[in-house]
């Protein structure tokens, strides 16, 4: 802790003896910040399971100071990026310069594009288009009990090398039926098993860390569609989903304005990637995604207890953008925030779930997203369709919990009436104090 507090201390020391931002001293505030950093964790290949590639940045690139020698990047120009020590306003175009409040769909538009240009850039990377030349194999079929079970090998892009597996469980009946699509993970399947009991498809593909029994199918995607897309592994495995709605798309048992999408943990942050980017998810939980999931990146430094860019990026380099790296000590420069891709999935339904007593959360900062989030929730006329879920349990859910997400995705989809409750932890104000506690204050 207290080499933290140091390291900080000398931190913003550099950082504040920089007084401009032309390439010779972004240049010099780049040298400063990596003598501050740790060195590059450099992960030998005993240390990763069998068949499973060491966490790298890119396909040339194994740490984060190979990826800037060869591709020779500096930090933005902060002197040219509005400070916003709250979070980015998603309803706010040119925020810092002109503050345009979005008032119009056209305006909207343009801020939604806006919002998913950065993002790429400086978060997720970028991805390709769809590939729209999907082949579907049908490996095994068989009846277990009242429901048909598929395991189905999906291949598309170049030559179709790039393969996705799926399993679908699909109830009893005609449909159409809605769809609860999540990784494909052993300790899953009472998640599927509930979903099919509600009337839901229940559909996982293979494309999450290898840790968990599977092959991530979506290493491959890497080499691929290099170097024309830069895509890093979380926003691989949201582009993995999405092809698995383009198959589900084609299935006359699908309802396709029914489609719900979650995920736990590191997979809480690709269900909110995947339906930020993808317009056809129309609902989605992702649970307790922690940083760069329902945690936005201002909120996770060392006085909020929670995984920091630095440590975030230095642990796991391949999950998010090198250039995020950038922003160490300097969150509030980033001109987009998790709440930005909250944002993006309005009006379709997002419900924020997070434990507050885990250890890598952080139920103030997930509140200050929700909040945020609410405005172009509210400006869609969609307000019921955000929700937060501010449970107690351990990080991952209990099975009372995947009965509540499954009530929200029948809340969405017109199929139940059962409400969120939006129960809020954090909701002080000064004024509440007052009335509360009877007191009168006169300065």
């Amino acid at each position: 802790m207290i080499r933290g507090i140091l390291k900080a201390m000398l931190f913003l020391l550099l950082t504040n003896s920089i007084s401009g931002q032309d390439k010779t001293t972004r240049s010099e505030y780049l040298r400063q910040l990596k003598s501050v950093l740790p060195e590059d964790r450099r992960v030998s290949p005993g240390d990763q399971l069998p068949g499973t590639p060491p966490p790298h940045v890119s396909p040339e690139d194994f740490t984060w100071s190979d990826w800037l020698m060869r591709t020779g990047e500096l930090p933005p120009d902060f002197d040219s990026l509005p400070s916003l020590p709250f979070l980015p306003n998603p309803m706010i175009i040119d925020e810092g310069g002109k503050n345009i409040r979005v008032q119009s769909m056209a305006q909207w538009n343009e801020k939604r594009a806006i919002m998913k240009e950065q993002v790429q850039h400086w978060i997720t990377g970028t991805i390709p288009p769809p590939p729209g030349n999907i082949l579907v194999e049908l490996l095994e079929e068989q009846i277990l009990g009242d429901l048909t079970e598929r395991e189905l090998l999906l291949s598309f892009g170049n030559e179709n090398k790039a393969e996705l597996h799926v399993n679908l469980l699909i109830p009893p009946g005609e449909g159409p039926f809605p769809v609860f699509i999540c990784p494909y993970k052993k300790n899953r399947y009472d998640w599927v098993q509930a979903a099919v009991r509600r009337g839901y498809i229940a559909c996982r593909f293979t494309a999450t860390d290898p840790k968990y029994g599977f092959h991530d199918d979506s290493e491959e995607y890497e080499e691929l569609y290099w170097p024309d897309y830069d895509f890093s592994t979380i926003m691989r495995w949201s582009w993995a989903a999405s092809r698995a709605v383009d198959y589900l798309y084609e299935l006359k048992e699908v309802n396709r304005e029914q489609i719900a999408l979650t995920g736990l943990s590191r997979n809480g942050k690709m269900a909110l990637w995947a339906a930020a980017f993808d317009e056809r998810i129309n609902a989605v939980v992702p649970i307790s995604g922690g940083t760069g999931g329902e945690m936005p990146f201002r909120y996770t430094s060392d006085k909020y207890a929670s995984e920091t860019i630095e440590y975030l990026t230095w642990i796991r380099p391949h999950w998010l953008h090198p250039r995020l790296r950038f922003f160490i000590g300097r969150e509030s420069k980033m001109p987009v925030d998790q709440n930005s891709l909250m944002a993006l999935i309005a009006p379709r339904g997002l419900m924020l779930s997070s434990s507050y007593i885990e250890s890598a959360g952080n139920s103030w900062a997930m509140e200050q997203a929700y909040h945020s989030a609410l405005e172009a929730y509210k400006f869609l006329g969609a307000e019921d369709m955000l929700a937060i879920d501010n449970r107690l349990g351990l990080h991952a859910p209990a099975a009372r919990d995947i009965e509540r997400y499954l009530d929200f995705f029948d809340f969405v989809f017109g199929r139940g009436n059962i409400k969120p409750v939006n129960n809020l932890l954090h909701d002080y104000s000064f004024s509440k104090w007052c009335e509360l506690s009877g007191e009168k204050i006169i300065p």
